[in-house]
């Protein structure tokens, strides 16, 4: 469980991190101020885990395999947090 207080998670772009962290093979994350290296270094780190991620989800028979049986909405929610 992570606990936050709301004005400094809204202060400090909370929802950006807490999406991608709560949906990882689905959420997109958008960074602000790409114009600065470090932002632009970080969003390509993000988005080359996330795909990293989809790749091994995919390349996973028995995943695949489960998610034929269950169906996608299985494979998503459980790469999915747990709190949600």
């Amino acid at each position: 469980m992570i606990l936050v207080d709301l004005n400094y998670w809204e202060a400090n772009r909370g929802r950006l991190y807490t999406d991608v962290l709560q949906d990882p093979l689905g959420t997109r994350a958008r960074l602000p101020r790409l114009d600065q290296p470090e932002n632009r270094k970080l969003q390509e780190g993000i988005e080359r885990a996330q795909q990293q991620l989809r790749e091994a989800v995919a390349g996973s028979k028995r995943l695949q395999d489960e998610a034929a049986r269950r169906g996608q909405g299985w494979l998503r929610s459980t790469y999915r947090s747990t709190s949600t």
